[in-house]
């Protein structure tokens, strides 16, 4: 099998790298001026635990490693390291007649450490390895426990066989590189060997444009241009990579030039960076730079759909109802208050960025705001206005009266605020409330909830591997109360097409899939979306070539390589 396989991979060239521009002559012609050396001071909120992305995801992952796969601009999955990604229209990625399923793998050639060891197949079954091991938390379990077996066709590929048909299987899941010739002895050794290697933290080695120089716990990590990296060495010489725990003292540092790029996209630099872009576009001449992430989870509102926890209990159950509160809620006026319009508000988990947009905006059911249709679906659903304008229910007498809860930090009181004032022009009283912080890791708490919970999920896992609307992941006591399926939405059609998504890897079978999913979820009103969560890179004026604006996760430091800086 994998003899065949291998006969399917195309043989890739790859172009040879930009020699490196001669350095500029003094006048007299007779020998080359030396340049002084070009370096960035970014500063982050948290210190890194570890550097290698599989085990501990920071957002300066990107400057010393790269995988084989990543999310460009466009918020396109592309080949990084690897030569091409695994297809069916190759030949390297096949589902068997048995329901098995296999992928090939082939790196670009010549790729090479930062200690100078190429970079083989050897290393990415070793990484396979260590991300199977009993203690490993890998950031894929679910393929971990697909994949059966890996074996090397050659220095340059790897073939994998997987038990089933995984549809993420193309996002190189749990393969980010590890160096072997470094780990496999600690590896070998037992897992608190390699774990407390310091080849993961403060001496990493990996395959991206930077390497590690020195790291001082608690203050800063200096990285050095990596000459031999395959896009050609960085146009800057050093990074000073500082941490900075409070956003007011970085956007400080920012503005008197000790720090030239705040990086990390937090909950709390966002907000300071959206008050800068306010006073820049009041006429502040601020000299910073702004670079938006719309690469988020979905913020929404998460509605109790089970009558045995809902109050009313003919309240958020009932679908008319929940089509009747989203034209009710008006996003847009939401987003500009939230985020001032920097996260556009949004009808689904396909953003207006998301590459998938265009193929699938027609087959969204729209509930614009739009209180006269609000009503009218409150009254269809059984619901009139009382004495004191709050809706009572003709049969049960309910009044409705709901919580409008959420978790403690960053914009979330805020947000809970603006929805319950929202609802109350319709006769809903609502009121909105903060979980109690010993509370906020309680999950039964968390889905038994009542009324409205405003939270956050990941657009894709509505139709990857999570399937957050699946109803055999409802939470429940059967499975601890960790269930996706956090609300107990359950609707047998929806299910159907996400038990299809997850066995189809053909791009136009999966078009048509997605297009279903979205008609049918959608209709239900299962929760309300509000807006796809944004993300900021705050840099001085003087740096050139980082991203305005991306959709991309993560994909702000892919070009870290082009990033320069003026001189003063």
């Amino acid at each position: 099998m994998y003899r065949s396989l291998l006969l399917m991979v195309a043989v890739i060239s790859v172009a040879a790298g930009c020699a490196p521009q001669a350095a500029p002559r003094d006048t007299l012609g007779q020998r080359e001026t030396p340049l002084a050396p070009t370096v960035l001071t970014v500063a982050i909120q948290q210190e890194p635990s570890a550097m290698v992305p599989g085990i501990a995801r920071s957002t300066t992952n990107y400057l010393v490693h790269r995988e084989l796969g990543a999310w460009d601009r466009a918020g396109e999955w592309v080949p990084v390291l690897a030569a091409e990604l695994p297809s069916p229209q190759q030949g390297t990625w096949r589902v068997n007649p048995d329901g098995s399923m296999d992928t090939v793998w082939r790196i670009r050639p010549d790729l090479v450490w930062h200690d100078g060891a190429p970079f083989t197949s050897a290393d990415l079954l070793f990484a396979l390895d260590v991300y199977r091991a009993p203690e490993a938390t890998p950031p894929d379990g679910s393929a971990a426990q697909l994949i059966e077996s890996a074996v090397a066709l050659d220095p340059l590929s790897i073939a994998i066989h997987w038990s089933a048909v995984y549809v993420d299987a193309d996002k190189a899941p749990n393969m980010v590189p590890l160096p072997r010739h470094l780990l496999g002895e600690r590896f070998r050794a037992g897992w608190d060997s390699y774990a407390s290697s310091p080849y993961l933290r403060t001496e990493f080695v990996g395959l991206g444009p930077f390497e590690m120089r020195h790291w001082e716990p608690g203050s800063h990590a200096e990285l050095q241009a990596f000459d031999r990296y395959y896009l050609g060495k960085p146009r800057i010489d050093r990074i000073i990579l500082r941490f900075i725990g409070d956003a007011n003292t970085m956007i400080a540092n920012l503005q008197a030039g000790t720090v030239d790029v705040i990086t990390g996209g937090s909950q709390v630099v966002t907000p300071i960076a959206i008050a800068v872009d306010r006073q820049q576009r009041q006429g502040g001449l601020t000299p910073i730079r702004l670079g938006f992430s719309h690469a988020g989870n979905l913020l929404s509102i998460e509605l109790q759909h089970r009558a045995e926890y809902a109050r009313p209990t003919n309240g958020t159950p009932n679908r008319l109802v929940r089509q009747a509160l989203t034209h009710a809620t008006d996003r847009r006026a939401y987003t500009e208050v939230i985020t001032e319009g920097k996260a556009p508000p949004v009808d689904s988990w396909i953003g207006p960025r998301d590459p998938l947009r265009l193929q699938v905006e027609g087959w969204i059911p729209q509930f614009p705001f739009d209180l006269r249709r609000a009503q009218e679906f409150f009254k269809e659903g059984g619901w009139i206005r009382g004495e004191d304008d709050v809706l009572v229910h003709e049969s049960s007498g309910e009044r409705f009266e709901m919580s409008v809860r959420t978790n403690q930090g960053g914009a979330a009181e805020q947000i809970t605020n603006v929805i319950a004032d929202m609802w109350k022009a319709v006769g809903v009283r609502a009121e909105p409330g903060i979980v109690p912080a010993a509370r906020q890791s309680d999950l039964e708490y968390r889905v038994t909830q009542p009324g409205a919970f405003q939270g956050a999920l990941n657009p894709k896992g509505f139709y990857g591997g999570r399937l957050n609307l699946h109803s055999k992941l409802i939470a429940s006591p059967d499975n601890r109360w960790s269930g996706m399926n956090r609300t107990g939405y359950a609707n047998p059609k929806v299910d159907a097409i996400l038990d299809r998504l997850v066995t189809t890897i053909d791009p136009a079978a999966r078009l048509t899939l997605h297009r279903e999913l979205l008609q049918t979820a959608m209709a239900d009103a299962p929760l309300i979306p509000l807006h796809i969560g944004i993300s900021v890179t705050v840099y001085s004026e003087r740096v050139t070539g980082l991203y305005d604006e991306y959709v991309g996760q993560d994909s702000e430091g892919l070009n870290v390589h082009e990033w320069d800086k003026k001189s003063n």
